[in-house]
């Protein structure tokens, strides 16, 4: 059996249609599809229509109807494209009339090709990035009662979207295997004549080789010359301009990596400390509304109160309660606060703690009020957002290796602190801060022991 593996050539640098290798045959992706008006002269018409549409390769597809599928191929690589058949002329004429189908390639690409009545949808024989595909996928799954659709076999995403249409799994080069192959199917040259028996290029043949010898001379004396370094700074700007794409690539990977969110963010120490300064100016009670609890934001501090039975009515404490800044008064409850001046982002940037390192001083730490219920700390390590699949551009620019988003670099762990008649400043300064965001405290007070019970809640980044 041939291989089946699929690439993107490695020199192909077209940004529209695609040349692919499945096995021993060459297939091209992303072609522009044009119906065809007069079918007894359709080659003609094609011709018209890549000349007017300046493409230079051509086939054509019957279905139902007549299509040109249409190609522009650099002159540099046009023995590339010639010849290759069409993919989605052959998928379609092995598929039927009516289908949709998306198939994962292996740089990570997908491939989209619907049919709809015998003919190929103009604007969906693509190949793309998955959540592209996808997003286009999706975009016309109920514009047609489709007769099949085929998805990859590992794709949750599609499997789910399209579970009510019976969608299956299929491999693309399962398919290709065992489609029948025409040569009607092929691209040839745009400027072709009967249907790509015969070129310009084989008419000229005979006089061009008469031509040559009575030229040759004059060309190996003064014009091959000039011909030489226009070649060299032809290849010096090839090279420049190679190099300038690998360094956008290069660019566009670093912009792909997941950033670390805490950088910018106060320190978890000046942050309960602006905290702490500001509890005090939070009265015990509102006209006679007890305090419940206290709430402790970045920017804002409030304080939570409850009406009992008897107490002052809603009027009365709306009264008192204006004088802050902040005030919400309902019918049993009310709160008020103020803001507050946002500490300084953290000095220590990326600096953070071994994992071990960190760990062991927080835990030991909290260890030591095992016998109470002073102080008890929770942990959750918090997974990173998986990176980006390569795309296919930075593949053949960089390379399989230098082309992967590197993961994240360090470890992130959710944290929630209970302290039970503790200062939380008093405790924050004595364990190791670097990396560790605070992002709210909160504090319930008891009356019947005059306690403070605070509950800070927030995120800890550190080296493997």
């Amino acid at each position: 059996m041939a291989d089946l593996d699929y690439q993107l050539y490695e020199d192909d640098e077209q940004t529209t249609a695609r040349v692919l290798k499945v096995g021993k045959r060459r297939y091209v992706a992303n072609m522009a599809w044009r119906s065809i008006e007069n079918p007894s002269q359709a080659f003609k018409e094609a011709r018209e229509l890549a000349k007017r549409e300046q493409m230079n390769l051509l086939m054509l597809y019957e279905g139902f109807t007549k299509q040109a599928g249409l190609v522009d191929a650099p002159r540099n690589k046009l023995k590339l494209y010639e010849g290759a058949y069409s993919l989605a002329a052959v998928l379609a004429n092995y598929l039927g009339e009516s289908w949709l189908g998306v198939f994962s390639l292996d740089d990570g690409n997908y491939l989209l090709v619907a049919v709809k009545d015998g003919a190929i949808i103009p604007g969906f024989d693509l190949v793309g990035d998955p959540q592209d595909i996808r997003d286009k996928a999706l975009s016309i799954r109920r514009a047609n009662k489709w007769a099949e659709i085929y998805i990859p076999t590992d794709d949750t995403v599609l499997a789910q979207e399209f579970a009510e249409m019976n969608a299956r799994a299929q491999e693309l080069a399962a398919l290709l295997e065992t489609a029948k192959h025409q040569r009607s199917h092929r691209l040839v040259a745009a400027n072709a004549r009967f249907g790509g028996l015969l070129k310009p290029s084989t008419m000229l043949l005979l006089a061009g080789t008469m031509a040559a010898g009575a030229g040759g001379l004059y060309y190996l004396s003064f014009i091959k010359p000039d011909h030489d370094r226009f070649d060299q700074v032809r290849r010096l700007q090839s090279l420049q301009e190679l190099n300038e794409r690998k360094a956008q690539a290069l660019q566009e990977v670093d912009q792909a990596q997941v950033r670390p969110t805490w950088t910018d963010k106060p320190g978890a120490y000046d942050l309960i400390t602006n905290c702490m300064n500001h509890v005090g100016t939070l009265p015990a009670v509102l006209v006679n509304w007890p305090l419940t609890s206290i709430d402790c934001r970045v920017s804002a501090i409030a304080g939570n109160y409850e009406r009992k039975q008897g107490q002052a009515t809603m009027d009365q404490v709306g009264q008192v309660a204006a004088r802050f800044p902040v005030s919400s008064v309902q019918a049993q409850r009310a709160t008020v606060g103020l803001a507050l001046e946002r500490p300084a982002p953290r000095q220590d940037g990326t600096d953070v703690l071994g994992d071990r390192e960190w760990m062991t001083q927080w835990i030991s730490y909290f260890q030591t009020f095992e016998n109470s219920e002073a102080g008890k700390l929770d942990l959750t390590p918090k997974p990173h957002p998986i990176p980006p699949p390569p795309k296919a551009t930075w593949i053949k620019l960089l390379g399989q290796d230098k082309a992967q988003v590197p993961p994240p670099w360090w470890l992130t762990y959710e944290w929630q602190m209970t302290l039970v008649g503790l200062n939380p400043q008093h405790v924050l300064s004595q364990l190791p801060l670097k990396g560790v965001v605070l992002q709210s405290a909160t504090a319930t007070y008891r009356p019947e022991s005059g306690q403070l019970t605070w509950v800070l809640k927030g995120e800890v980044n550190t080296r493997p």
